[in-house]
């Protein structure tokens, strides 16, 4: 789709070091696997660092090491 970019943002909890580059890095990482696959640079977008709270996530600790990506028109 031509006129869609994916913008992708990362995920990091506060109690990991350097917790806002970290969430960019992880976002980072997956917009290259993207332009690897072939996306146009110009089609895969940073979206945000989002830094959360470790409280209340202890259930499922994977929750907040993660990037996600949402498709939105340009």
């Amino acid at each position: 789709c031509p006129d869609r970019s994916l913008v992708v943002s990362g995920f990091a909890f506060d109690t990991e070091q350097q917790a806002e580059e970290l969430a960019l890095g992880r976002a980072r990482t997956v917009m290259q696997y993207y332009r690897n696959l072939g996306m146009p640079t110009r089609s895969v977008q940073l979206g945000r660092a989002i830094v959360q709270s470790e409280e209340g996530w202890l259930d499922e600790p994977w929750e907040g090491r993660k990037v996600s990506s949402a498709l939105t028109r340009e």
